[in-house]
C-alpha cells in the first residue's frame, strides 16, 4: 500500500499509473505500476494541478466512487491535505478539489477504475493554519436536556492553539473542557466550549500534521450490508462524501466514539467505542412502537454529519428529528426541526435517550484555513 494520501483516501501503489499534465484524461496502459503518486502543474492558472491514476482490486469501484464524491459538490470539505507519510511528496499541501472523472478501464470489469481530477493548491502548513470558525446559536428545541455548552473538537495533538478574531485581531487562550479517546491512531480529541470565548467572529486556530489533521473526523459509512472488516482484514465499508449518495446498505454515522446505524428495516442501533480494549460494544436501546421510516442525509463535512430522520408510530403518526453527529462525541444531538412546534413524543424520546446529547446550543462550526500572515502579531 502506498504511503500517499489525499485527505484519508489512500492511493494504492499497485493502482497507480501516472500523473498527466493535461486537463482531460489521457491514460496509458502501463506494464509497470510502481510509479509514485504525484500531481503535476497544469501550466495554466497558478496552483492548479491534475491527478490521474488507477485503482485495482476487489474494492476498486468503491474507492473510485469515494474519490469522485470527495471531489464533488455535495459536501462541505473546503480544503484537504495531500501528503506522503514519509514527508517526501513535493506537492504536499492543502488543496481544494474539483472535476473528478472516474470510470472502468475495461467496460467488462469493475476491478480496474481510472480516475482523473483537478486540484487547486490552497497553501501548506508553512503558509496556513487550520481554522475552526464558530458562531454558537440556540437550537429550536432539544427535548433531551438543557445544557448550554456548544462543544467543538480539535485533534489532541494539535499545537499553537489560539482563539482569534480577524475582525479585531484580538486573541484569547484556548481552554480544554475534556480530552477523549477515539478509535484510531492520533484520533483523540480535545473538546472546547465555543461559548467560552468573547471575541467577534471567533476562530479556533491551530497547527496539526497533515496526517493527524483528519484522523479524528466524523465519518458517514455505507455498510453494504456486511461486516466492516472482511476475511482479509480490510475495511469493506464505503466512506460516503455526498448527501446525494445512493446507499447500497445502511448509513452509519461514526464519530470515533459512537456509531449510529440508521436501518429503515431493522431500526436504529448504536455502538460505543471502548478505548481500553479497542472494541465496539452495543448500546442497549429500549423496545418501542416508534420505528425509523426515512433517512435523509443533509450535511457531510469533516466535523459534522447531519440527517433528518422520520419516525412512525401505529397510532401517533409521523415525527421528524434532525440528527447531528460530531467528531469526537459520544452522543448524537436530536433536534426538533424549526417547522415543528410539538415536543418529541414520550415514546420516541425514550427510544433515543441513551444516545442523545442534551445541549440546547449548536456551535455552527466550519473547518477551513487561515493564512499565517493574518494571524501574525
Amino acid at each position: 500500500m502506498s504511503d500517499t494520501y489525499l485527505y484519508r483516501q489512500a492511493i494504492p501503489e499497485q493502482a497507480q499509473t501516472r500523473t498527466s499534465s493535461q486537463q482531460r484524461r489521457q491514460l496509458s496502459k502501463l506494464a509497470n505500476l510502481d510509479s509514485g503518486s504525484s500531481v503535476e502543474d497544469l501550466g495554466g492558472d497558478p496552483g492548479e494541478y491534475t491527478l490521474v491514476g488507477q485503482y485495482r482490486g476487489k474494492y476498486a469501484e468503491l474507492m473510485a466512487e469515494e474519490l469522485e464524491e470527495l471531489f464533488g459538490p455535495d459536501n462541505s470539505f473546503e480544503a484537504v491535505a495531500y501528503y506522503a507519510q514519509d514527508g517526501r511528496l513535493r506537492e504536499t499541501g492543502y488543496y481544494a478539489l474539483s472535476n473528478m472523472d472516474v470510470g472502468r478501464n475495461d467496460p467488462r470489469r469493475d476491478s480496474v477504475q481510472d480516475f482523473d481530477g483537478r486540484l487547486t493548491r490552497e497553501g501548506t502548513r508553512q503558509s496556513h493554519r487550520r481554522s475552526l470558525e464558530v458562531s454558537p446559536q440556540p437550537v429550536h428545541r432539544n427535548d433531551y436536556g438543557n445544557e448550554t455548552t456548544a462543544l467543538v473538537a480539535i485533534p489532541s495533538v494539535a499545537s499553537k492553539r489560539t482563539w482569534f478574531s480577524r475582525e479585531t485581531q484580538a486573541r484569547e487562550p484556548v481552554s480544554v473542557v475534556e480530552t477523549v479517546a477515539c478509535e484510531g491512531s492520533q484520533a483523540d480529541v480535545d473538546l472546547v466550549d465555543a461559548r467560552g470565548v468573547d471575541l467577534a467572529k471567533p476562530e479556533l486556530v491551530y497547527d496539526v500534521s497533515y496526517e493527524a489533521g483528519g484522523q479524528c473526523d466524523v465519518v458517514l459509512w455505507d455498510d453494504h450490508n456486511r461486516a466492516k472488516i472482511d476475511s482479509e482484514g480490510v475495511n469493506s465499508w464505503q466512506w460516503v462524501f455526498a448527501t446525494s449518495h445512493e446507499f447500497s446498505g445502511v448509513p452509519v454515522i461514526d464519530t470515533g466514539r459512537l456509531r449510529l446505524r440508521l436501518d429503515e428495516q431493522a431500526g436504529i442501533t448504536a455502538e460505543t467505542y471502548n478505548p481500553t480494549n479497542k472494541t465496539w460494544n452495543p448500546v442497549s436501546l429500549p423496545d418501542s412502537e416508534w420505528s425509523l421510516r426515512d433517512v435523509d442525509i443533509t450535511h457531510v463535512s469533516p466535523i459534522r454529519i447531519e440527517a433528518q430522520l422520520e419516525f412512525s408510530h401505529p397510532s401517533e403518526g409521523v415525527f421528524a428529528l434532525n440528527a447531528l453527529g460530531r467528531r469526537g462525541r459520544s452522543t448524537i444531538q436530536f433536534l426538533v426541526p424549526a417547522s415543528i412546534e410539538a415536543a418529541t413524543p414520550p415514546g420516541l424520546r425514550d427510544l433515543l435517550d441513551g444516545i442523545a446529547g442534551g445541549s440546547v446550543r449548536r456551535p455552527n462550526a466550519s473547518l477551513g484555513l487561515i493564512a499565517r500572515e493574518e494571524v501574525r502579531r
